[in-house]
């Protein structure tokens, strides 16, 4: 589903619009810039912290890297490392751990001030401990944008208005929703809502 959003594919049939808008519309970068995407099992190989943020993101400024990485809950460690965000990772990030991982990998999505945020097993395979700091970094990073959520066991973000059982390619336990619009300051998609 993930990969139909951001266009990396295009769908067979129907259509995906954002704010009535079909995202064939769009400029695919353009499109893509108004996502931040946050997947389990974020990996970095031999990169400084600050290289793995300009990855892909290149005109980041040092202040929006720690900003996001405040609201992720990531600075306190990160300024804990032997060289703070100069620090030399290891092959696939061995010293972080899960938790640590999870929270680089939001501040990386929350460094482009996402319209939607989409989030894939975001708490997975964390302890209680790093998955209650996870946590609390999604709770903040969703505010003022949509965030869809996408996991085995995904914890509820803080005040969504809808959630979705899929099984066997059908939809379950479908909850109330109703449009949610926010003011430009909190961030608004192209075309003025933020309903998917």
């Amino acid at each position: 589903m993930f990969c139909l959003l951001q266009r990396f594919y295009d769908p067979w049939r129907g259509s995906i619009s954002i704010d009535d808008i079909d995202i064939k519309e769009f400029n695919v970068k353009s499109l893509r810039n108004l996502i931040g995407s946050c997947v389990s099992g974020t990996e970095s190989r031999k990169h400084t912290i600050i290289v793995l943020f300009k990855m892909g993101n290149e005109d980041m400024t040092e202040v929006d890297m720690v900003e996001a990485c405040k609201m992720a809950n990531a600075h306190e460690f990160i300024t804990d490392l032997p060289e703070g965000y100069k620090t030399v990772l290891g092959d696939r990030g061995v010293l972080l751990s899960g938790g640590q991982k999870q929270r680089i990998a939001i501040a990386r999505a929350l460094t482009r001030n996402p319209k939607v945020l989409l989030l894939d097993e975001a708490t997975s395979a964390l302890d209680v401990e790093s998955e209650q700091l996870v946590q609390v970094a999604l709770d903040k990073a969703s505010k003022g944008r949509t965030t869809l959520v996408i996991g085995h066991r995904a914890p509820p973000v803080d005040g969504e208005e809808r959630g979705h059982d899929c099984c066997d390619e059908q939809r379950r336990n479908c909850g109330n929703w109703k449009p949610q619009r926010v003011d430009d300051e909190g961030g608004r998609p192209a075309g003025g809502g933020t309903g998917l």
